[in-house]
């Protein structure tokens, strides 16, 4: 496990202060999103089930087991609308930050995806409020190792 994860909860904690300080002084929102909530997901993900990020350029997936035998596909979001997956993973976590100091799982697994199987290609919403109940869920988890805990920080 590397010894950069003790910084992240800190890390985080810090990225939050400095968009309350933005929204405070424009009045508008600074939202994290996008590309740097899926690099914080993964950074979250390969402490919290000890993955091994992959190549960015590899399709699909985002890390694999230390083993190296399962592929992973790694979603987070901050949001409650859902994750956008365009292709069926090996195996996927996904996870969600709830507050700014709790992140949960909403799914560890091999999921049989909503939506078309004939549209590969094609972008499916999955909710965070979707029951993952068409899936392989408790068979086959990754064993979570860690637990994300933000910490506040002293001035």
């Amino acid at each position: 496990m590397s010894v950069h994860w003790k910084e992240v909860p800190r890390l985080i904690t810090r990225l939050y202060e400095v968009t309350d300080e933005l929204e405070e002084r424009f009045g508008r929102k600074f939202t994290p999103d996008g590309h740097l909530m899926g690099s914080l997901g993964e950074a979250m993900a390969v402490y919290m089930y000890d993955l091994v990020l992959a190549d960015p350029s590899l399709e699909t997936h985002d890390a694999t087991t230390k083993d190296g035998r399962t592929l992973v596909q790694i979603k987070f979001t901050a949001g409650k609308s859902g994750y956008g997956i365009y292709s069926k993973p090996q195996h996927l976590i996904a996870l969600q930050l709830i507050s700014r100091n709790e992140v949960v799982e909403v799914f560890n697994g091999q999921a049989r995806l909503p939506g078309s199987a004939r549209a590969p290609n094609r972008r499916r919403t999955v909710s965070t409020q979707w029951r993952w109940d068409d899936c392989e869920h408790s068979t086959r988890r990754l064993p979570t190792i860690s637990v994300y805990r933000a910490c506040a920080i002293s001035t």
